[in-house]
């Protein structure tokens, strides 16, 4: 295997030499034809240094001292190429590729060589990091496929690399057949490649399809958490372009720096106090809802909203899970009866069902349930008293003398109500009388 590195390597630096070589002889010309003779003069210099940049074998004591100077010399050399082809031509730009070559020559290691010439081309911005990308691309196309076991070094070059591809996207994260094409490798080379450098830095997240650094999903994560409140994982998994079971991969392993981070029936992530959250606005803004409304409104299925649903009203006091089907906020449940039956006393349940679109079965259950939590909602049959209207009508009866035939039939079903709502009434006139005389004889 070692006799393939240094074939491919001794190959790659002949070659690039050349290359080099050929382009920055045109680009004398122009500046001698611009009569620009001293950096004319500057750039053959540059080209004399690189038909010299090579390690003598004679050098090194062993096979593998050889080979590692190759490696470094080839990515110096692969870097510099790409600076040369990428940016223009000025005398900064000259004494920046022999500080990289001269890296080289004192013997560095393709690591440190890597490492040091990023922190050099980030005086660049945007561009440097190009140049960084493609020189490294350039170089770790010279081995990746072509032999089974890359060199510790070359793998952290793949993962330097890696990582600027990540951190310039707009996105936390790149799918692995992107980098592959990028970095000019077949993806299934890359996938193992990835998968080994992964397993040493607990950073880097690396699924079947994407890979992701773990701190800047998590703060990917609490940015949009905190604007929304929760994630659709299938939302994620179309943005990304993935499978939904790599979302969840990455979301698991994010999980292990995320305090209280969950994914929820497979279909949300989210953590309970934001999820808790936004469901108690969202019940609030409706008083009262079906779990089916809000399905659909957020996107998911109604059977797992509700197993959500259920888990979560016990950490949110004010949503009122009632049965299956509907939900309540609790401070908002009167108010929602009462724009239901508006002044009347006495509603058929048929009309918060239609209110509802719920089943009326469901609709019956949930108003006996909430009328065990408040003494005003009386259910009858099929029908729903509202005891603060019943109690007007029965003041002003006792006012006017005139019956009211729904009170008639109330007092006949609900005696022991009408009883009580009687005296309140007879107390609040008596009331009403002794302000009127004490005012009058004030």
């Amino acid at each position: 295997m070692s006799s393939i590195v240094r074939r491919e390597l001794e190959q790659y630096i002949s070659t690039e030499q050349t290359i080099i070589s050929r382009r920055l002889r045109n680009i004398v010309a122009e500046f001698v034809a611009n009569r620009n003779y001293e950096l004319s003069s500057a750039i053959e210099g540059l080209m004399s240094t690189i038909r010299m940049f090579t390690p003598l074998k004679s050098s090194y004591t062993s096979p593998m001292e050889y080979i590692d100077a190759l490696r470094s010399y080839a990515l110096a050399l692969s870097i510099v190429s790409e600076m040369l082809e990428e940016a223009e031509i000025n005398r900064d730009l000259i004494d920046v590729s022999k500080r990289i070559m001269d890296m080289a020559k004192e013997g560095l290691p393709v690591g440190k060589i890597a490492d040091e010439s990023r922190k050099i081309l980030s005086d660049m911005g945007d561009l440097g990091n190009r140049v960084f990308i493609n020189g490294c691309r350039k170089y770790i196309n010279i081995l990746v496929g072509k032999i089974k076991e890359l060199d510790p070094q070359e793998l952290e070059i793949i993962k330097e690399t890696v990582k600027e591809i990540v951190n310039n996207v707009e996105r936390p994260y790149s799918r692995i057949s992107d980098v592959a094409r990028i970095l000019g490798t077949k993806e299934k080379d890359l996938v193992s490649i990835l998968k080994r450098i992964g397993e040493k830095d607990p950073n880097i997240i690396v699924t079947k399809s994407l890979i992701t650094l773990k701190d800047q999903m998590k703060s990917y994560l609490e940015k949009r958490i905190g604007e929304h409140h929760y994630i659709l994982i299938n939302d994620l998994a179309r943005e990304w372009s993935v499978d939904p079971r790599d979302v969840i991969e990455v979301l698991n392993e994010v999980s292990e720096i995320y305090p209280g981070l969950e994914i929820f029936e497979g279909i949300i992530v989210s953590t309970l106090k934001d999820l808790a959250d936004y469901f108690a606005m969202a019940v609030e803004d409706a008083m009262v809802t079906t779990v089916r409304a809000l399905a659909i409104k957020i996107g998911v299925e109604s059977k797992a909203l509700r197993s959500i649903l259920v888990r979560l009203h016990k950490h949110a006091p004010d949503i009122v899970l009632g049965n299956s089907e509907i939900v309540a906020h609790r401070q908002k449940i009167i108010e929602w009866i009462k724009s239901v039956v508006g002044e009347r006393s006495r509603v058929f349940i048929e009309e918060f069902s239609g209110r509802l679109g719920a089943p009326v079965k469901s609709t019956k259950k949930f108003i006996e349930y909430i009328s065990m939590m408040f003494r005003d909602i009386i259910i009858s049959k099929n029908g729903v008293i509202f005891v603060p209207n019943l109690s007007n009508d029965i003041l002003a009866e006792i006012k006017t003398g005139e019956e009211s035939r729904e009170v008639r039939e109330i007092v006949r079903k609900h005696p022991k109500t009408i009883e009580a709502e009687v005296f309140n009434s007879i107390n609040k006139i008596l009331k009403d009388f002794e302000k009127k005389i004490t005012g009058g004889e004030e």
